[in-house]
């Protein structure tokens, strides 16, 4: 019984955390895949971390969200955002990174993931990009 218990549960986690790639942006030349909690989005390396954050912090702004993080450099930002009826340790934590050949972006819907919602929240970013 045990074992069978054990079989189901490792089967349940492989399937889940899975990356499922999906077209993002009005173009849909941007593609993001959706792993255990995070969703990633690699953008040219023309896009700029400085820009990216902004258009974070306005995409959660107009969603409704008050910013409480935004720590950024030229090389990485972090935003973290609160709805208005959040509960304790619900948030979005977008964070990203520049490297030699794109600018990663990751959106965590905390505490326990949300594709959905992240999804939305990076589709309305490129949109105010431009992207």
């Amino acid at each position: 019984m045990k074992a069978v218990c054990l079989l189901i549960l490792v089967a349940a986690m492989a399937g889940g955390c899975q990356s499922r790639p999906a077209a993002a942006g009005a173009d849909g030349r941007q593609v993001a895949s959706y792993r255990g909690r995070t969703l990633t989005c690699d953008l040219p390396s023309t896009i700029r971390v400085p820009s990216v954050a902004a258009a974070a912090e306005a995409t959660l702004r107009h969603r409704g969200y008050s910013i409480s993080r935004s720590p950024s450099t030229e090389d990485f930002a972090r935003v973290e955002g609160q709805a208005p009826d959040a509960g304790w340790g619900e948030c979005i934590v977008i964070r990203v990174r520049q490297t030699p050949s794109h600018t990663r972006v990751e959106i965590v819907a905390q505490p326990l993931g949300d594709q959905t919602l992240s999804r939305a929240v990076l589709a309305e970013m490129l949109a105010v990009m431009g992207l």
